[in-house]
């Protein structure tokens, strides 16, 4: 297994403070929130890909397009 590699970049310091708000309230760091957001964002843009996006009840399906 290769050595895991560094990636920095910046942030606006609005989306740094709802990951880190998102990473405690889940008990966990924001590395390991954007590594999970990642992964995701990975697997919604395979082809024929479609999420489905639940809120209050109601599903919609998102499909990301790139």
């Amino acid at each position: 297994m290769s050595a895991p590699k560094r990636c920095t970049f910046e942030l606006p310091v609005d989306l740094y403070n709802a990951l880190s708000e998102t990473a405690q309230r889940h008990n966990t760091s924001v590395v390991d929130v954007l590594r999970k957001y990642i992964k995701l964002g990975l697997l919604a843009t395979e082809p024929g890909t479609t999420i489905l996006l639940r809120r209050e009840g109601q599903e919609q399906p998102v499909i990301l397009l790139m």
